[in-house]
């Protein structure tokens, strides 16, 4: 203790010289990891400008080259396009009165009623096609004829795609109300709505038709195969349906019916398949499918036992939810076929 009395002012020096050194240190330590981040991104930005330079073209000597690299490219994406608007049709754009459309929907519902028939697919009496509401109209929403003629066209093709599959029966379609004398449910689809974007429009419809497994897969195939129109299976709803009632009457005539039918099922095939009659005139096959072929004959101890190889096919009520596609078209063509 003496001798710290005797050196006190060069203990006090000393103590004041170490709080120095480690404040020092402190200070050097955070300007060293300062350093370490500034160099860290140093190197990330000559990384950086390294990749740009070396990019072709160069993004700054090669103005010309860039230029056409985008070009290019635009070309491209336009070809691409191209080849893909080949597979969806052109929005309709037609100019239209109501004279017009008057003409045009008597014309097209005239022949889907007679399509029907030719085809042998039943329809509900007196159907419109979801354009009973326009059924006695003489004039019409001028803002809203477009869009019902488009509607008017892709129901005629939804309706085409059903005849050639060869249907039992169309129960009914609905579409999206678009005029202001659309209103209900029966022939609308009151919740849904048409959509927009910059490419094309999409439109909303619902299909409800009676068949068996074979005329439903024709009709999947025929939208595939559709030209005319483009339309997106949503949803697919497929129950079983009880066979409409069958005349007693038929069978009378030639082969097993007198070729008018009723309207049911059976009468498609010109009353060959009349209960009456068990299937005779026909195909044992196209019998055997509608639960007609004739009483089989009682298997002896060696004739194989087909049972439950055989299908008891039911009719079949599908509810289709689909959605058709439509480009929207070029302005500067429209005005050039104007």
């Amino acid at each position: 203790m003496s001798w710290i009395k005797r050196n006190l002012f060069m203990v006090v020096g000393g103590v004041i010289s170490l709080a120095l050194l480690g404040a020092a240190g402190f200070f050097l330590y955070t300007k060293y990891e300062a350093n370490r981040a500034i160099g860290e991104e140093l190197d990330a930005n000559i990384a950086n400008l390294k990749s740009l330079a070396n990019r072709d073209p160069h993004p700054g000597t090669a103005e010309v080259d860039n230029i056409s690299a985008a070009k290019a490219e635009a070309a491209r994406v336009n070809e691409f396009l191209g080849e893909v608007k080949q597979f969806f049709p052109v929005q309709f754009t037609d100019p239209l009165d109501s004279r017009q459309f008057r003409a045009m929907l008597d014309t097209r519902i005239s022949r889907l009623q007679s399509g029907a028939e030719e085809s042998g697919v039943k329809l509900p009496e007196d159907y419109w096609f979801t354009f009973a509401a326009q059924k006695s109209a003489v004039k019409f929403d001028d803002k809203a004829l477009t869009t019902l003629a488009t509607q008017l066209l892709e129901i005629n093709e939804l309706c085409r795609v059903l005849y050639d599959a060869k249907v039992v029966a169309l129960d009914s379609v609905r579409r999206a109300p678009v005029a202001s004398e659309d209103s209900g449910f029966e022939d609308y689809l009151s919740e849904q709505k048409g959509s927009t974007n910059q490419w094309g429009v999409l439109m909303p419809y619902e299909v409800t038709f009676r068949g068996f497994s074979t005329e439903v897969a024709r009709v999947f195939e025929g939208l595939i195969r559709n030209t005319n129109a483009c339309f997106v299976v949503k949803n697919v709803g497929i129950n079983r349906a009880d066979a409409a009632p069958v005349n007693p009457m038929m069978g009378m005539g030639m082969m097993g019916g007198d070729g008018k039918g009723d309207g049911s099922p059976y009468s498609r095939y010109g009353g060959m398949m009349s209960p009456q009659g068990g299937g005779r005139g026909m195909p044992p096959d196209m019998a055997s499918r509608y639960g007609l072929a004739p009483t089989m004959p009682q298997r002896s101890a060696s004739t194989p036992n087909l049972r439950g190889a055989m299908l008891d096919e039911k009719l079949l009520k599908v509810t289709m939810t689909l959605e058709s596609v439509r480009l929207k078209r070029d302005e500067t063509a429209l005005a050039s076929e104007r």
